[in-house]
């Protein structure tokens, strides 16, 4: 009697074990269903962050700067260093072809052969480069530009 009371207790055990089971392996589905849940939405948030990149490259009137390459081939816009400048006149410094651009009130010159061959769409001139302000004299601008973009040329 004891041996079968003993086997109800062991099948009662693992039937109880056995839902245990069922429980641990229902809460381990509904944790990997979270997972998955958590890749999506990740995945979802690298699409978006994606895009976001993909559109930095435009300015304010519709051009995108992404395509544009410097002399040797290579992306010369990166995704906040180019902006239209207010005029620019095209013109001989001691002999030498440079563009000179006013960019936030101030005059820069840059040598011609930043100039990229294909023009710019939004009828503008544009440089992309950084700008250096001495601590000295604010008034000055110390340019390092990657490239600039001319308008077309009027035939």
């Amino acid at each position: 009697m004891w041996q079968a009371e003993g086997r109800i207790v062991v099948a009662e055990a693992a039937r109880a074990l056995g839902s245990g089971d069922a429980l641990r392996g229902r809460q381990c589905r509904e944790r990997a269903d979270g997972y998955d849940a958590m890749r999506t939405l990740l995945f979802m948030l690298l699409i978006l962050c994606a895009a976001a990149v993909a559109v930095a490259h435009v300015n304010d009137r519709g051009m995108d700067y992404g395509h544009f390459k410097d002399r040797y081939g290579q992306s010369c816009c990166g995704d906040k260093d180019c902006r239209p400048a207010a005029d620019f006149v095209e013109t001989l410094v001691n002999g030498e072809a440079v563009v000179r651009l006013l960019i936030d009130g101030a005059w820069i010159t840059v040598p011609q052969s930043y100039v990229v061959s294909e023009r710019a769409s939004d009828g503008r001139a544009h440089f992309c480069g950084n700008l250096h302000k001495p601590r000295t004299n604010q008034g000055e601008v110390k340019p390092e530009p990657t490239c600039i973009i001319l308008p077309p040329r009027a035939t």
